[in-house]
């Protein structure tokens, strides 16, 4: 298994994802 630049890429990727997602609830809260 000698793919560290999977993690290095998921991790970036998976703090923006939710970072857009939450950007639409503080917006425009419930």
């Amino acid at each position: 298994m000698a793919k560290p630049f999977l993690p290095l890429l998921v991790s970036p990727a998976a703090l923006l994802v939710p970072s857009q997602l939450r950007k639409p609830e503080l917006l425009r809260p419930r």
